[in-house]
């Protein structure tokens, strides 16, 4: 890659050809990268908030961005986005995946302008592997246009210092920029900051930034007489926050640092030798470029954790290293440069660093493909009210903390039962009266924060008391994420609408199921409608060995038409096929199932035995360590069996005992992890008869929790009610006791 080279032909193509068709292909890998599973992730709470804005008309979304902390313009693209090409989670994540895209291509072009040409190609191929970079790739979040827009408004700011040219292509993409996130006002601070020893281009350049000035104005009326005043602020010391912006560079999160402590150190370590080859063979005049990535790397962490610190006006945010997104390709540019300084070097030298460095960012893809798997949070639920719910019913969303995820798979009207109110029957009885009057159905959409929000279940049972007032019909529906009730004085389930369908084969009038892609050794639902005097068919899905997995019909309401639901219990990992009972294919459906779990690292397990309410047995158990330093995160292992199917989804719990009293929590609690089996991809409602279910939960230990033996015990809990279940063989009471750690003071 020396400048030789550089000037030579291969196989009959200029060099800078060869250099585009390298560029185009890294393009094409991240794209690759990015559409891989690009749908199969659950739109989470950002995300649906996203859309609920893109559904408003382009004046008002831009209003209601006012009250919140970023500008309109990725809001309004997605507006028109989703009017040509729907709704669905993938066609609304390809808008971030083109952002994405092009700031590979982006960032070549910025390391060819500010440094040397051949690190352009090391500098996109680092972006476009990087799963920091691909994660917000993923995300119907303006992150990835903010990065793609970022980097070449800073190309086109070089261009216009060298050259004294490009004005107005800088002005309008710095200003889409700048329209696109708050943040991006440090890429023209940061121009700004760079261009001053340089002293080029003064003239023209005043007059375009007082051009971008002008754009903003507009928007800054806006913004300025509506923007909040309000913190979320999480006290973060600047350590754990470089070393949580560190691990997000590297592996795309900054979850459990601890269990990758190797894999980041020696990227560290990478990075380092890297930096520092760059150092030594800079040249004197570009040590000055060298210097200006390196500020472009370093500033933006520092000012958002500066805007984090608590203040009286504006929004104060959490120091969250999503903010910096936009800013890392600084990072990789100036790894990059060191990668390439290594090159001129000795070029076995610098194949081994980018071999090394390319291996360390691609080795968390796996693990972020695995996790990329839907769960029936609110799909089925959404499904659900559209074949049953009329018009005048009355929908209650309990609580509305995770709104935004709901409103995307629910596009009728709903009322919010706030999240922030200690609920009782007085409360509950004035929050309903002002919906309930003159209505005959209800629905109450239950989710996992109405037991944090309503442990008393107040409002459930002032609705079951305003049923009872006429001749109350209930329905109950239980999903993996939660529990949907309808109330009813006197009108039944109505016939079932077609409208959810998404096909008709094998006799029926419709099919639909929430997802195509699952695990392994869970559950899948589907849903049909049928009609007509013979009994539906039983179903089933075929493997690719020809085992059949055989679900029985269950059927809602009666009447002509009604709908069926199908559970399938499945197996191995691979592709299934859905058939009758006779054989018949009636559409080709591929689940497929993740690989095996992830080898424990940890203690031997030691049994238990212990049953709980005569279903669920917990036979083993082991933890991560049998020593753990107070502040430091502890891992336990349930084996759980089934002696028989269940079709209620119950919450596990996990509990750090200790002797002494914790009086900030008030009980003897020192740490603890709730949720359901298997991070949420094996409910109770999937396990087998026979069939072992392995389970892990991770927290953190209480850093004030005092030195000495502490106990650990489990056990299952309803997620909606907070009753726990009774044991029933092996103990008493209603937990398990799983084992002991010893718990250290900090060196």
């Amino acid at each position: 890659m020396s400048e030789v080279v550089a000037g030579r032909r291969l196989r009959g193509l200029p060099s800078r050809a060869l250099v585009t068709a390298v560029v185009a292909a890294l393009c094409l890998i991240g794209l690759a990268l990015r559409l891989h599973r690009l749908g199969d992730a659950d739109i989470w709470w950002d995300e649906g908030w996203s859309v609920w804005l893109a559904r408003m008309p382009v004046l008002q979304l831009a209003e209601r961005t006012a009250y919140d902390t970023n500008p309109p313009l990725y809001y309004a693209l997605l507006h028109c986005w989703r009017l040509l090409v729907g709704e669905s989670e993938y066609a609304l994540r390809l808008l971030s995946v083109l952002g994405g895209v092009v700031a590979v291509a982006a960032t070549h072009r910025l390391a060819r302008e500010c440094c040397r040409k051949t690190a352009g190609p090391i500098a996109a191929a680092l972006v476009a592997v990087s799963p920091f970079m691909l994660l917000w790739s993923q995300q119907t979040r303006m992150y990835s246009w903010a990065t793609a827009l970022g980097l070449l408004s800073a190309a086109l700011a070089l261009r216009l210092w060298r050259e004294n040219r490009g004005g107005l292509g800088y002005v309008l993409v710095t200003l889409a920029l700048l329209h696109t996130h708050t943040l991006a006002v440090l890429f023209p601070l940061l121009q700004n900051l760079m261009w001053l020893p340089q002293r080029r281009s003064a003239r023209r350049w005043i007059v375009v930034q007082v051009a971008m000035v002008l754009g903003m104005v507009p928007w800054l009326l806006v913004f300025l007489a509506r923007t909040p005043t309000w913190s979320v602020h999480d006290p973060v010391g600047p350590g754990i926050y470089l070393s949580y912006y560190w691990s997000a560079l590297m592996r795309g999160t900054s979850v459990y640092l601890e269990a990758h402590a190797a894999t980041l150190l020696a990227a560290l370590a990478c990075f380092l030798l890297c930096l520092l080859i760059g150092l030594v063979r800079a040249r004197s005049s570009e040590r000055l470029s060298l210097a200006q990535v390196a500020v472009a790397a370093l500033v933006p962490p520092l000012a958002v954790f500066v805007l984090s610190q608590p203040r009286s006006f504006l929004y104060t945010p959490r120091p969250e290293v999503r903010y910096l997104n936009p800013f890392a390709p600084a990072v990789y540019l100036l790894w990059a440069l060191g990668l390439e300084a290594a090159w001129r070097t000795r070029r076995p030298l610098g194949a081994g660093l980018t071999a090394l460095t390319l291996a360390l960012l691609a080795l968390a893809l796996p693990g972020y493909y695995q996790e990329r798997v839907p769960r029936d949070d609110y799909r089925s639920m959404a499904a659900t009210l559209a074949t049953y719910a009329a018009p005048d019913d009355l929908i209650l969303l309990h609580t509305d903390s995770d709104w935004p995820a709901f409103v995307y798979h629910h596009r009728g009207v709903w009322q919010g039962v706030p999240n922030d109110v200690a609920w009782e029957a007085a409360s509950a009885a004035g929050f309903l009266d002002q919906y309930l009057p003159g209505r005959q159905v209800a629905w109450l959409v239950l989710t996992p924060d109405a037991l944090r929000a309503d442990p008393g279940q107040a409002v459930p049972a002032e609705l079951e008391r305003w049923c009872q007032e006429g001749t109350c019909l209930t329905s109950r529906w239980r999903f993996d994420g939660g529990e949907l009730r309808r109330f009813s004085r006197g009108a039944p389930l109505p016939e079932p609408s077609l409208a959810p369908a998404r096909t008709s084969a094998g006799g029926f009038e419709g099919l639909w199921w929430p997802y195509q892609r699952t695990r392994a050794h869970s559950q899948w639902r589907l849903y049909a409608w049928w009609s007509g005097a013979q009994a539906p068919p039983t179903l089933r899905l075929t493997g690719e060995q020809g085992e059949a997995l055989v679900a029985a019909p269950v059927a809602e309401g009666s009447g002509e038409r009604v709908r069926l639901e199908y559970r399938f219990a499945l197996g191995e990992p691979g592709r299934y096929r859905l058939e009758t009972d006779s054989g018949e294919a009636l559409l080709p459906l591929e689940v497929v199932a993740a690989g095996p779990a992830e080898d424990w690292q940890g203690e031997d397990s030691r049994p238990v035995a212990v049953t709980f309410a005569s279903s669920f047995v917990l036979e083993a158990a082991s933890t991560s360590t049998a020593t753990v330093t107070a502040g430091d995160r502890l891992c336990v292992r349930l084996d759980w069996s089934a002696r028989q199917p269940s079709d209620e989804s119950y919450t596990v719990f996990v509990h750090l005992v200790g002797e002494t009293w914790n009086a900030a929590q008030g009980n003897f609690l020192w740490g603890q992890h709730d949720g359901l089996p298997a991070e949420g991809s094996r409910p109770t409602t999937s396990w087998s008869e026979g069939e072992t279910v392995s389970d892990v939960h991770c927290f953190l230990v209480d850093p004030s929790a005092p030195p000495g033996e502490y106990l650990l015990e489990a056990g299952l809990y309803d997620g909606l009610t907070g009753a726990r279940l009774a044991v029933t063989a092996g103990g008493e009471g209603d937990r398990a006791m799983v084992g002991d750690v010893r718990v250290v003071e900090p060196d």
